[in-house]
């Protein structure tokens, strides 16, 4: 088990090298694009967002534009994990557990903390948690897009304001 502040690094180099890649997070923003393009085309990836963070809209939908049916939604109590787990081509099982959001920021410059973990029996619960909320989500669809649309724009609204109360 390895301690880490920032991830960045290490999350595009697995995504180079691994045939499946289990992400759950809270938040993901277009940066994660830059270190998904690393993925080999024969690495399989399931990721799955909370709704409780506004992931913007255009970022779900070229989650399912890429990933169709395996880019899902969990809608059920506040999601906020920080899960990075992949499968590399010696069928070994790496994970990066810990506070970082699939964003720029989350990986690469706040002060956050994540452990390395490749103890194979730790991995293996760690994708037996992740298959079992994976099966309660949802795939991304036009309806979900639609309703969500909504919501993130009054969040977005609202943590403005708040940002702007206090600076004042």
């Amino acid at each position: 088990m390895e301690i880490l502040q920032n991830i960045g690094e290490s999350i595009t180099e697995a995504f180079s090298k691994a045939i499946e890649a289990h992400i759950a997070v809270a938040l993901v923003k277009d940066y994660s694009f830059s270190i998904l393009d690393k993925a080999k085309k024969s690495c399989k990836v399931r990721m799955m967002v909370g709704v409780n963070l506004p992931t913007p809209v255009e970022v779900l939908k070229d989650l399912r534009k890429r990933y169709a049916s395996n880019a899902r939604i969990y809608q059920g109590d506040f999601f906020h994990p920080k899960v990075y787990l992949f499968r590399m081509k010696d069928n070994s099982l790496i994970a990066y557990v810990g506070s970082a959001n699939f964003t720029n920021s989350g990986l690469n410059s706040n002060i956050e903390l994540s452990v390395a973990v490749t103890d194979q029996g730790v991995c293996e619960q760690i994708l037996e948690w992740f298959n079992n909320l994976y099966d309660q989500s949802e795939p991304i669809t036009d309806n979900f897009l639609a309703n969500y649309s909504t919501y993130a724009t009054k969040w977005v609204k609202l943590r403005q304001e708040r940002e702007k109360d206090f600076q004042s």
